[in-house]
């Protein structure tokens, strides 16, 4: 039997906001492939979006760093 824990994945990307807005939606139909579930999600998960503008220059010189690595 599997188990399962708690997992981060990061993903960095350059990206319009329509593209933005695909992974967004694959990202999600992958975790919950039922939308219209009632009540909380069976398997929970969260999707945090940042994007480099509200990130310090430091940061978001650090994530290109990593993306073009």
């Amino acid at each position: 039997m599997t188990t399962q824990r708690l997992r981060r994945l990061t993903v960095y990307t350059l990206a319009t906001e329509a593209e933005e807005d695909a992974i967004r939606e694959r990202i999600r139909a992958a975790l919950c492939p039922d939308p219209d579930h009632d009540g909380p999600c069976p398997n929970p998960w969260l999707l945090i979006v940042t994007d480099s503008e509200s990130l310090d220059e430091e940061e978001a010189a650090a994530m290109m760093e990593a993306l073009l690595d």
